[in-house]
């Protein structure tokens, strides 16, 4: 079962409820975390996790890091590729998510579509035809990570604080799968593409 605890934000003056560390599971409600998105060249831009998935079927799935090995040869152009698939299967939005800034989501992201996605659609967004389709959410300060309990502790490696490779599939901000992949970030491989996406579709 989820726990939730109110707390107080002085910064801001307001409460909010915020999801315990437990790991993300099917029939949980998504926190209304804050990330961060790019738009234009460089404007960096607040998104609220709870407005973006409201009333829609969307794919999120994380990486460790934009430009690392695997994620840059399967995972992100994986779903930039098959995002048309996704929209015929009814999927309204699908976005990528990372504990980095957006400048360097955005630049991974384009630069994955050039090399990978040529002509893919951006999923009736204009706004996405340069990322191949995909959202790419920023999660710096792992609000959104932490509190789905998929925080990844990478220090050891040089790489500081992370998130865990997953993918959710949720419906109007309710999720209905969870896919964790467990491989160890030095072994290059990534089990969580599109492909195993559409089959549970």
């Amino acid at each position: 079962r989820t726990r939730w605890c109110l707390r107080y934000s002085r910064a801001r003056g307001t409460t909010r409820a915020t999801m315990n560390h437990a790991r993300v599971k099917v029939g949980d409600r998504l926190p209304d975390a804050t990330m961060w998105t790019l738009e234009g060249a460089d404007k960096v831009v607040e998104v609220s996790v709870g407005e973006l998935l409201r009333g829609k079927r969307a794919i999120i799935f994380a990486v460790p890091g934009p430009f690392t090995p695997a994620c840059s040869r399967v995972h992100l152009p994986s779903f930039q590729r098959d995002r048309a698939a996704l929209a015929a299967k009814g999927v309204a939005e699908v976005a990528c998510v990372a504990v980095n800034d957006a400048f360097v989501m955005n630049a991974w992201a384009r630069q994955s579509a050039k090399e990978h996605a040529r002509g893919a659609a951006g999923g009736g967004d204009a706004a996405l035809a340069d990322t191949g389709g995909v959202r790419m959410l920023a999660d710096p300060n792992l609000e959104f990570t932490r509190a789905i309990g998929m925080e990844l502790d990478a220090r050891a490696r040089g790489l500081g604080w992370r998130s865990k490779r997953y993918m959710l599939i949720v419906d109007d901000g309710v999720v209905t799968s969870v896919t964790v992949d467990e491989q160890k970030l030095s072994d290059g491989t990534c089990s969580g593409g599109a492909l195993s996406v559409l089959s549970k579709l």
